[in-house]
């Protein structure tokens, strides 16, 4: 096992990472928490060496600075099981039955900026905006805004049963966010701000 840690350690040493995984989070996290920092240095990918990734830092605080405009975090995800993706709003029934985006806020939240529920809502981040319904909810973090992701312009179903079309939730996540061992974007978080439509 020693022996196992030991290469696996000098193996991942090389992307900035270490064998024992080490508390970070994604940059946009409310608060100030350990994070990572992108190094200009592209170096060999340990998991998949025939790929470079950046060298990283782990363990950087965050500086919080984003949420001196952006004071609320966002994240993005399916609003349950049996919704996978886009593919719901493509069924007839799907449409009908999920064709309202309804993104969740604590009821604190939603008071502090003059929101109620039901109320059409505009969620915007440093780099765009989207528009729901406001969905009260105390099981939410104060300082968390939950967006469903399978919303989209394309999905043109939704001129036959009657709903809104809205924009995709990743026009509010930055792309350059990734983590570097396995090339996954991290599209589920974003500092954002919320105020009625």
């Amino acid at each position: 096992m020693e022996i196992y840690t030991s290469q696996l350690q000098k193996q991942l040493a090389k992307a900035g990472h270490s064998a024992l995984p080490i508390f970070y989070t994604h940059p946009e996290v409310t608060g100030k928490n350990p994070t990572l920092e992108y190094v200009a240095e592209l170096v060999k990918n340990p998991v998949n060496p025939h790929a470079l990734t950046h060298n990283v830092k782990l363990g950087k605080l965050s500086t919080s600075e984003v949420h001196k405009q952006y004071p609320l975090m966002g994240t993005t995800g399916r609003s349950s099981v049996v919704h996978f993706h886009s593919v719901t709003h493509w069924t007839y029934t799907g449409k009908q039955k999920n064709g309202v985006r309804l993104i969740q806020i604590h009821p604190k939240t939603a008071q502090t900026a003059g929101l109620k529920n039901g109320d059409e809502i505009i969620v915007e981040s440093p780099r765009g905006s989207i528009k729901g319904t406001a969905l009260l909810w105390e099981g939410i973090r104060e300082d968390t805004i939950f967006v469903p992701n399978w919303f989209g312009f394309q999905q043109k179903i939704a001129e036959d049963v009657g709903t809104p079309y809205y924009e995709a939730a990743n026009i509010l996540i930055d792309q350059k966010y990734y983590d570097n061992l396995s090339g996954q974007q991290a599209f589920k978080c974003f500092a954002c701000r919320v105020k009625k439509a």
